[in-house]
């Protein structure tokens, strides 16, 4: 009988792992059905054969097999894959629960012959292994021909590894991070070490991925100078790598240098000229969404002030400067998160409003007597305090004149209370927002009064909690005054102040479009602020606030635009 196997691959690593004081402990094969088949003249398979081959290397009960069907489509042995590799993992975790923290599990991988998309299935079975932990050794292609008198057994592992480079420059491209390309070259990113030929790498490689790894470093920790420095040493050594006089390019450089135009195409806006919120956008883009929110609290400031968004009384920019000199922030930063407390007249609203609002409480609890000509005086006096007050706030009183409407037609059977409580307005209105003070701003408008007040007889008991027990910072929203600065963004009412005091000016077209841009500012400033210090309250999505900082990116740019062309005009 004349037959062979694939028992070379084996040979070679048993010899190769006796040396070091190791042997094969299994051996996990796929096996088709031509391998089942027995061979003429014999009592054994393929298998069986192979099994007896190597018997002094390996026992029988040793060899682990796992059914093929050569018929099957490709993908359908994606599960033959995964079955291979949940019998692999389930034998490593046995040794490995029997030898503890000695159970250092290696696989080797035999890639020779097999059927037609046997390397594709080794490949995938390999990758799977690596991913779930198991350490990869020797991957061994038997070089075999007929023709050839002596034959040998080759490690292509660096063919392997070569997709490991291709998953760290991806992840490099998408995410920042380079610790799979570090592990590749074998570089330690973190000690930032100086360039020896000990490393096996041209110089201008080393280099290249020693920038690459301060890049990912300055990103993660987000620190603004370091960030600066790292595009810029990463911009450099991307065109010493790529300068076309270099004359000593090696395997390493050739395989890197076909992957490097994804890396330029991805940080091609960071590495060229750019600005704050050039790299704020990167930041998004790249899935970095707290160093996004980091760069735009920080740097948003420096940018609204740099590019001339506003001007200061000398009296202020002087009160400005003298605080900064005491705190390690700057006066920029200070005027949109600090400055404003001798212009906040918040409490003073708080306290006068805690008067008013109480007459046209009364009316309510008087709906049997009043007089419509009272309800109109009372509304109109605290109409006009709120315009000669400008607090920045709107009230609608006819909305409130409704309510006392519909409450005196429904007592007097006039309408049905099922009638109104579809409406948003009114007493319905009314109703909704009492129900709902503890919710999130707007919810009231979608609020079902039939579930909590379905007749009139909840309505009368309602009604009289509303008039007995509503607290002071419930009247606001009971009354539908909307804008009340202490709900409004409080950065953007103080500025509001100080542009009515005189002490700050808008450059923009009018001030509500500064009050607009440091509103949206300090959006994403709270957001920032909620998870840096890990607070318990849940914000917006990541979605909704990556879509608020691009938003603001390009409110920041129209405006900056619209500053230049002024300045052109005038020049």
């Amino acid at each position: 009988m004349t037959e062979h196997s694939n028992e070379s691959a084996v040979r070679e690593l048993a010899a190769y792992l006796q040396d070091r004081s190791q042997k094969i402990d299994k051996i996990f094969l796929f096996s088709s059905q031509d391998t089942k088949k027995q061979l003429p003249g014999t009592d054994m398979t393929t298998v069986h054969f192979f099994a007896s081959r190597i018997k002094e290397i390996v026992t029988a009960e040793n060899i682990i097999i796992v059914d093929y069907n050569e018929n099957n489509s490709i993908d359908s042995s994606l599960s033959d894959i995964g079955n291979m590799g949940t019998i692999i993992l389930s034998e490593a975790q046995k040794i490995q629960r029997e030898q503890g923290a000695a159970g250092n599990i290696t696989i080797h991988a035999d890639m020779t012959g097999g059927m037609r998309n046997a390397s594709m299935m080794m490949l995938g079975v390999m990758r799977l292994l690596n991913f779930s932990g198991l350490q990869m050794g020797k991957i061994l292609y038997s070089n075999f021909s007929f023709n050839r008198k002596i034959n040998f057994v080759e490690d292509s592992q660096d063919v392997y590894r070569f997709f490991d480079l291709v998953a760290g420059a991806t992840e490099f491209a998408k995410y920042g991070s380079v610790e799979k390309l570090a592990d590749y070259y074998n570089i330690d990113i973190y000690e930032q070490k100086p360039y020896t030929a000990e490393c096996g790498l041209s110089r201008e490689l080393y280099e290249l991925v020693n920038a690459m790894g301060y890049f990912a470093q300055s990103i993660k920790l987000c620190r603004y100078g370091e960030l600066q420095d790292a595009c810029a040493l990463l911009a450099a050594k991307m065109q010493a790598f790529t300068n076309p006089e270099r004359k000593n390019y090696d395997a390493n450089d050739k395989l890197f240098e076909a992957l490097l135009p994804t890396i330029k195409e991805s940080y091609k806006t960071i590495l060229s000229a750019h600005d704050d919120l050039d790299i704020i956008a990167w930041c998004v883009k790249q899935g970095y969404l707290q160093q996004a929110m980091t760069l735009y609290t920080e740097r948003v400031p420096e940018f609204i002030a740099k590019q001339g968004f506003y001007s200061l009384d000398v009296e202020t920019a002087k009160e400005i400067n003298k605080k900064v000199k005491k705190d390690e922030i700057s006066a920029a930063n200070y005027l949109l998160c600090i400055w404003g407390k001798d212009v906040d007249k918040r409490e003073d609203i708080r306290v006068y409003f805690k008067q008013k609002l109480k007459k046209p409480l009364n009316l309510l609890k008087q709906w049997k007597t009043v007089d419509d000509a009272d309800v109109e005086q009372e509304l109109e006096k605290l109409q006009q305090d709120i315009d000669k007050h400008d607090f920045f706030i709107t009230f609608d009183k006819d909305d409130f004149k409704k309510a006392l409407s519909e409450i005196r037609q429904i007592i007097a059977g006039k309408i049905a209370y099922q009638d109104i409580i579809a409406n948003n307005d009114g007493l319905s209105g009314l109703l909704k927002r009492f129900l709902t003070m503890d919710e999130e701003e707007g919810a009231w408008r979608y609020f079902d009064l039939t579930q909590q007040i379905p007749d009139q007889q909840e309505l009368r008991k309602l009604f009289t909690k509303l008039l007995n027990g509503t607290k002071e910072e419930q009247l606001y929203k009971l009354f539908n005054i909307d804008k009340l600065p202490y709900k409004q963004l409080s950065r953007g009412y103080l500025l509001q102040c100080g542009m009515k005091e005189g002490k700050l000016t808008s450059n923009l077209r009018d001030d509500a479009a500064l009050v607009d841009i440091i509103n949206s500012y300090t959006v994403i400033r709270m957001a920032r602020n909620s998870s840096n210090h890990a607070r318990h309250e849940k914000g917006a999505s990541p979605r909704k606030i990556e879509e608020k900082i691009l938003s603001g990116i390009r409110e920041l740019r129209k405006h900056a635009a619209y500053l230049k062309s002024k300045q052109e005009v005038n020049a």
